[in-house]
Order: C-alpha cells, then structure tokens, then sequence
C-alpha cells in the first residue's frame, strides 16, 4: 500500500504517456532529482536481471553501433558492386568511342553479354 492510500486519499492512475511528455519536455528532471536517477534500475533485454540506467544506455548504443556497422558493410558491399558495372561501363564506352562508323559500333553494343551471361 502507498502512503495515500493509508491515508485514504485516493491514488489516480498514473498516465505513462503524460508521464514520458513531462520527461521529454523537462529534460532537467534527473538533474533536480539525483536521487531518483541513482535508484532507476531497468530490466536488461536479454536476461531479465536489473541493470542500472547507464548500464541500459551503453546496451542501446551498442545495439546501435552493431546496426550501423551493419549497414555500413552494406553500403561498401554496394559501393564495391557499383565500382565493378562502373568499370565495365567506362570499358564498354571506350571500345565504342574508338569504332569508326554506324557498323562497329552496332557490332560492340550487339557483342555486350546479356544480362543472364552477366551473373
């Protein structure tokens, strides 16, 4: 029981969504209560054991870096990728800017592979 009930006042259901509004709008709380923040403790994700709010914070980032680090390997896989087409497109361009005529020319863009011989 909490002191306002043992005291017959009656407690109104907290609202979580007026409750993270207040926080975000005073992002000084914390440094007015330290005593609060040094108290917080949170469920870690994985093993349901209590960690403290910096303990949580350095797993989020972490979570994070790993997404990161992630879509960086993507983003070099690609990068890698589009150097290769880039590189066979200056190649393609240079043997058709070297043919003389409309019958070379036709004869380079008829020998390109097709997109099934390209795989």
């Amino acid at each position: 029981m909490t002191s306002n009930q043992l005291r017959g006042i009656a407690a109104e259901p907290i609202d979580e969504q007026a409750v993270a509004q207040y926080l975000h709008l005073n992002g000084d709380f914390f440094e007015r209560h330290p005593q609060l923040l040094a108290r917080l403790r949170l469920q870690h994700p994985r093993n349901g054991a209590t960690v403290s709010l910096i303990e949580r914070q350095v797993e989020v980032l972490r979570e994070k870096i790993q997404m990161q680090e992630q879509k960086l390997a993507e983003f070099v896989r690609v990068a890698r990728a589009n150097n290769v087409l880039a590189e066979k497109v200056h190649r393609f361009t240079r043997r058709l800017v070297r043919t003389h005529g409309a019958g070379p020319a036709i004869g380079e863009i008829e020998a390109l592979p097709t997109p099934r011989q390209c795989r």
